[in-house]
Formats: structure tokens, sequence, C-alpha cells
């Protein structure tokens, strides 16, 4: 049920909310099967209210662990590349994404192209941030 109440809030937007009612979820049952569900919802709760650097810090934990299945894997590497855009820490988004691409699992579901176009949008900021000032003409 902590899950289910912790899911209504996120549905709200009332993401402080369901940042609290998922970490009850993970602190009074941490041999809960839904502990890695509810640690990746408090990170994109964080991503949704641009706290990037908190959201980076969950999404990094919860791939430390050895139990997570092969989707929340998947789901956890496209967000934390999310994240590492919004803060323009574009390497560490670029090595993400072509891993994802890198994928071949008929257990998780990816949208390939979708991936493709955050790396290319990725690549582009990187050019773009490459940039040299251009000579002002008075």
């Amino acid at each position: 049920y902590q899950l289910a109440i912790a899911e209504c809030y996120f549905r709200l937007s009332n993401y402080e909310q369901a940042i609290a009612e998922y970490e009850v979820l993970v602190e009074q049952y941490p041999d809960t099967r839904d502990v890695a569900r509810a640690q990746f919802q408090i990170a994109s709760s964080y991503a949704l209210t641009e706290a990037y650097d908190k959201a980076i810090e969950r999404y990094e934990t919860l791939l430390q662990s050895d139990t997570l299945s092969q989707q929340i894997v998947a789901d956890t590497k496209l967000e934390l590349a999310y994240c590492y855009t919004q803060n323009e820490q574009f390497t560490k988004a670029l090595e993400l994404y072509e891993e994802l691409l890198k994928l071949e699992s008929a257990s998780v579901s990816i949208d390939s192209e979708l991936i493709k176009r955050k790396r290319e949008q990725v690549l582009k900021r990187i050019e773009e941030s490459n940039r040299k000032p251009g000579k002002v003409k008075w």
C-alpha cells in the first residue's frame, strides 16, 4: 500500500510528498521487491523538480545495486543521461547514451530512435560549447 500511496502523489505531480512516501517504503520495508522502483521514483521526482544534483546522486547510487532488473538499469541510465545533460556533463551523458544503444536484450524495452536523437542533441551541445566567441565588429 505504501507504494500505491507514493505513486498517487507522483501522478498528482506532488513530488515533495511522493519523495517522502517513497522514502517511507525504502526505510520501513527495505526487503520488499519495490525498493528499487521506489528509489528510481525518488530520483525521478528530484529530476522533475530540476534538482538535478540530487537526482544524479540517487540514480548513481541505484546503479551500484547488483539486484536491479535489466529494465530498471536501462531506465536509470536513460534518466541519468538526461540529468547529466541538464548539468552540462555532456561526456557522461554521451557515454550512457552509447551504452544504451549497444543494449540488445529481449528483456529490455528501449526506444532506440529516442536515444539516437538524445545522443545527437548532446553532440550538438558539445559542439556549441566548444565554439570560441567570434570577433566583434565595431
